[in-house]
């Protein structure tokens, strides 16, 4: 399971090198994998431009994750591209998903596999790539509750600030469901009506 965590961010980063022309290693500093650059060349490079409702269902599929919950943080977070909204515990929030920067400590992930907040940032497209490999990555975590409770933790695993944010979830969620529907089909989405965890 790690190779493959591994391999989506690697992907997902060498997309941003290439357009960058920076050099893409790994945590423990070796350079990417020929599978990883191969799936390189067939994907296009994440430009410096919003993200399109076309690339964040693209990178729900990718990251194996309901686009309808991955539009439903969209929503949540409002964020826009370039944005760099300061928390109070003063860690940034960035993008359209409000990705934070707790994210790019040494150690997490993100930091790990080199990927730049300032991309993370600026590249609407990627930031939803990046959103939908952490929501994959909470929904993976999930063992034996309800599936929105770990949605949810995209935001928090408090369980105070879960249940404000899984309310939201569940709303927008089930907004977007319909409208993928109606215009994408084809489009994987999670549709069971909680029981009892709105609140």
């Amino acid at each position: 399971m790690k190779g493959v965590v591994a391999m989506s961010l690697l992907v997902a980063h060498a997309l941003v090198s290439v357009a960058s022309a920076s050099v893409v290693e790994t945590a423990s500093t070796q350079t990417i994998s020929p599978q990883a650059k191969q799936a390189t060349a067939q994907k296009p490079v994440y430009s410096y431009q919003p993200a399109t409702i076309e690339c964040v269902i693209a990178a729900a599929e990718r990251q194996g994750v309901p686009a309808n919950v991955l539009l439903g943080i969209a929503s949540i977070e409002m964020g826009a591209n370039g944005d760099r909204l300061k928390n109070t515990n003063k860690s940034v929030d960035l993008g359209h998903f409000g990705i934070n920067t707790i994210h790019f400590r040494p150690g997490e992930p993100l930091e790990n596999a080199g990927i730049r907040a300032e991309d993370v940032a600026t590249r609407g497209c990627y930031n939803a790539e990046i959103a939908a490999w952490l929501l994959a990555r909470r929904l993976r975590e999930q063992r034996g509750a309800d599936f929105w409770v770990w949605a949810a933790n995209y935001h928090s695993a408090t369980p105070t600030y879960n249940a404000i944010y899984r309310k939201k979830l569940i709303k927008y969620s089930e907004q977007w469901s319909r409208w993928l529907q109606y215009r994408y089909p084809q489009v994987s989405i999670y549709q069971p009506h909680p029981k009892g965890n709105q609140q």
